[in-house]
């Protein structure tokens, strides 16, 4: 049996493309953190999609300070949830996508004391698994891990399922297996998104500008939002075209971009490309997912179009992770017929790009 320790949309999405190809004939159990919008519809849907033998929802709620009390317990005193989990379940494959170790340290150390032979490995996170070493807990957690014990068992998890291996830039030094995505997977991903996310609205995003708005923890006087909607309005005046905005699922900054005009569906990109041909003129992001996802799923069909990065322009951004993403585009834009990702450092620039879309 299978088990996929999920907590986004693409985490779903990457744990269908598994189990519809490379475990198409195990049984399985998604295992899901209710970190986006999962009500009671969504998670029918996921089970009615029929992809999982077992669904599980795990509560998990981490946008409030009761909430992160309660995360910290868990380190000490794990949610029942879990406990089944880590007590009663038999896999021999365990693909943890969600970065949650401190519930991965309990499950692998409980399946060592109870002498289950299960291969753990970490699976596709999107744009930080290509460009940042996110396979290792915050000090937080790893202070943790080291007062329950279980800080050194993570060490044993060392196979990484990546959607395209050539364009990691670290975590390089894991097992990195490709998560096939043959004519089955594909097919198997297609319509099981299809299921789980109706296309409840028609969105206008043919023509336009469509931004993918990326929440930042770190610019709390919204500086760097200006900034984005500053560099928005400049492309949509440039180029005489309108935006739409999809906000990231765990944004709660709509009100500050309804002016451009907000994609209100709780679809993620990837699903939307997969029932409806999407022909935006220009992607705008400061860095997203989404955008990369468009080179990491073989079946999406998004029309060719120009993107622009905005990370180099912003005031609070990781330093040594620009640098990365930088070499990673460089990457994406050789295996294309002729490039299309642009990564502007000041406004010249950005209006040069501008006007070469343009023409």
């Amino acid at each position: 049996m299978v088990g996929y320790f999920c907590a986004t949309p693409l985490h779903v999405l990457s744990a269908i493309t598994m189990q519809g190809g490379m475990f198409a004939d195990e049984d399985s159990m998604l295992i899901l953190l209710n970190h986006f919008h999962v009500d009671e519809a969504l998670l029918g849907r996921i089970k009615e999609s029929g992809v999982f033998t077992e669904v599980m929802l795990v509560e998990n709620d981490y946008r409030t300070t009761v909430g992160n009390i309660k995360r910290l317990a868990n380190a000490f005193f794990p949610i029942k949830p879990m406990r089944y989990v880590a007590n009663k379940t038999c896999f021999t494959h365990f693909v943890c996508f969600a970065l949650d170790y401190i519930d991965l340290a309990y499950i692998m150390t409980r399946y060592k004391k109870r002498g289950i032979r299960c291969e753990f490995s970490f699976g596709d996170d999107g744009i930080g698994t290509y460009i940042a070493e996110i396979h290792q807990p915050k000090p937080l957690a790893r202070k943790l891990l080291k007062l329950n014990g279980h800080l050194g068992i993570l060490d044993e998890v060392t196979r990484l399922y990546a959607y395209k291996p050539e364009y990691l830039i670290v975590n390089r030094h894991f097992d990195v297996q490709p998560i096939l995505q043959n004519e089955a997977a594909c097919r198997a991903r297609c319509a099981a998104a299809a299921h789980i996310w109706p296309l409840q609205e028609q969105t206008n995003i043919d023509g336009g500008v469509l931004y993918f708005e990326q929440p930042n923890p770190l610019d709390a006087d919204n500086s760097d939002r200006d900034i984005e909607q500053a560099m928005l309005r400049r492309a949509m005046d440039t180029l005489g075209i309108h935006a739409a905005v999809k906000m990231h699922p765990r944004s709660d900054a709509e009100a500050a971009w309804s002016p451009f005009g907000v994609i209100h569906t709780k679809m993620p990109y990837e699903v939307m490309l997969q029932q409806a041909q999407c022909k935006p003129k220009l992607i705008m992001t400061i860095s997203s997912t989404a955008l990369f996802n468009t080179y990491m799923f073989d079946d999406l069909t998004a029309e060719p179009c120009p993107a622009i990065l905005l990370y180099k322009m912003m005031r609070y951004v990781n330093r040594q992770a620009c640098e990365a993403m930088t070499e990673m585009c460089e990457r994406i834009n050789a295996a294309q017929e002729k490039p299309r990702i642009y990564v502007p450092e000041n406004e010249e620039e950005l209006q040069k790009i501008l006007e070469i879309i343009k023409d």
